[in-house]
């Protein structure tokens, strides 16, 4: 294997061959996955571990992946990626759960983020979410979501103030969890607490586990939250534990994340501590800025981004609306394209690609208004990210025709659930005098356009097979409203991407 980084010798030895615990405080473009990798090949190589004996959290599915692929790289024999373990902290839970307690993985069923997504959509009303928040569907879900996850990671909080604060909200995940006991299923969350009660109480399983974790790493340390911290605590037994992040880089704290783990991990594990300071991605003016805006944090490890490029352009811009800021993006992408730039090498960052609903006044997150202005300017670009899926216009096209089709009422005020674009759902909506069931030439004698009639008469005629249960497979209803709609028409890549992965949670919801 051949090792190329530049760190001193000191550090060589220490992060990448030391067997004790560390913590290495990385800043930003430091080269971290480099050390992590190099570290867990180098430990293989010198015959200090085993493959099977080492363990490596990642924060996402994704950069596992990016770890595996570059591990892979560095090893003489290519299977002993297979016999280690790089993944998420949960999926290794379920490993170990699945191993030593079967009956769990027989009788039991994880559900992930999207499938208990589906299950409070589900249940939105019958559960009472409406009268919780006035927020819109998809947001008010998430915000429960997010709180029932508190509740129940949170080893800090006092639960009897939450019911007493929150009844609603208490009750609300009472009857999730007591879903979850019907269905025998559980979800992340329930998922640690799960292995963290059992590594607790169950001194053979603790020891099980502990035999076949000889080295841990931990990469985004900064992120995990204390259930997380406790788990880590008790896989490696405080041994050979060494932990990657940057607390400067903490942002997850609404999620129950608790950077004092990583402040205080030197003091609680007496583990060595060195520091990644060169950013090897960013200008001179870029870290300055940076250095003096995190500069004004207290509760931080003392630190410094350092590099050795100059330059870095930072420029701050007010606009008065979000079409001039647009526009301004768009003719410096072309004032860019003609110095030579191509797109490729060019890209807008958003703290969120989704939010500015309809109505709102407030679009300085929503990617769509972006993406609109590259579209206008014929400008070509990928977008990436979490785009709100419930937020973008072809899903909410798709779940209101869902909602329209299950109304039972018989007069036009049913139409109030469609959202689909047409004008003269609006005119519809006023006349309670008519019955829901127009036909075609109806709709055309009532005023109707030509375009409007074949559609609205299309999805009239689509609710009638429904509710005479005609359909009974959700997806091949959803396929059937794509038809009907024309959405998989035209070159748009983002809205195709968007329908696939609702059509992946049909399949997950089916499965629930």
């Amino acid at each position: 294997m051949n090792f190329t980084i530049t760190l001193t010798d000191e550090q060589n030895n220490a992060i990448l061959h030391d067997t004790g615990n560390l913590i290495v405080i990385a800043c930003a473009g430091s080269g971290k996955t480099t050390v992590i990798t190099r570290r867990l090949a180098r430990l293989i190589r010198d015959g200090l571990a085993e493959p099977e004996e080492i363990v490596a959290f990642t924060f996402t599915v994704k950069a596992a992946e990016h770890m595996k692929n570059e591990i892979i790289g560095l090893l003489d024999d290519k299977n002993d990626i297979s016999k280690m373990f790089v993944g998420t902290i949960h999926a290794y839970c379920l490993k170990i759960l699945k191993e030593y307690y079967p009956d769990i993985s027989e009788y039991y069923n994880v559900i992930d983020e999207d499938q208990q997504f589906m299950i409070f959509y589900q249940n939105y009303h019958y559960w009472k979410l409406d009268k919780l928040s006035d927020e819109r569907k998809k947001d008010a879900i998430d915000r429960v979501i997010a709180s029932m996850n508190l509740i129940k990671t949170e080893r800090s909080l006092n639960v009897k103030e939450v019911q007493k604060k929150q009844p609603l909200l208490w009750d609300i995940c009472l009857k999730y969890n007591e879903y979850l006991d019907q269905s025998r299923s559980f979800d992340y969350s329930d998922l640690l607490l799960r292995v963290n009660e059992r590594l607790e109480k169950d001194a053979r399983f603790r020891d099980y586990v502990n035999s076949r974790c000889r080295y841990l790493i931990v990469d985004e340390y900064q992120d995990i939250d204390n259930l997380q911290e406790n788990i880590i605590q008790l896989i490696s037994g405080k041994q050979n534990v060494c932990v990657v992040g940057d607390d400067d880089q903490s942002i997850y704290q609404f999620r129950g994340t608790n950077v004092l783990n990583m402040i205080n991990f030197s003091s609680r594990y007496g583990a060595a501590e060195y520091p990644l300071s060169e950013n090897r991605r960013s200008g001179k003016n870029i870290l300055d800025l940076a250095n003096e805006l995190i500069g004004h944090n207290q509760n931080r490890i003392d630190k410094e981004m350092k590099g050795n490029k100059e330059g870095g352009i930072v420029q701050i811009r007010r606009f008065s609306s979000i079409g001039d800021e647009v526009k301004w993006i768009v003719d410096e992408i072309k004032k860019l394209n003609g110095q030579g730039i191509p797109c490729s090498e060019i890209a807008i960052l958003l703290r969120s690609v989704s939010g500015g609903g309809s109505g709102s006044n407030d679009f300085k997150n929503n990617g769509e208004i972006y993406i609109e202005g590259l579209k206008g300017a014929n400008i070509p670009y990928v977008a990436k990210g979490d785009c709100g899926l419930f937020k973008t216009p072809e899903i909410i096209t798709i779940y209101s025709i869902f909602e329209y089709l299950i109304q039972k009422e018989d007069s036009c005020i049913i139409f109030d659930k469609l959202n689909v674009g047409l004008a003269f759902i609006e005119v519809l909506k006023t006349r309670k005098d008519l019955s829901a069931n127009l036909s075609k030439n109806e709709l055309l004698k009532l005023g109707a356009r030509e375009n409007e009639a074949e559609i609205l008469s299309k999805l009239i005629a689509l609710r009638d097979e429904y509710i005479r249960s005609r359909y009974d497979s959700i997806s091949d209803l959803f396929f059937r409203i794509l038809n009907l709609m024309e959405m998989l028409r035209g070159p748009d890549a983002m809205k195709l991407r968007n329908l696939g992965e609702f059509s992946n949670l049909i399949r997950k919801f089916v499965c629930v």
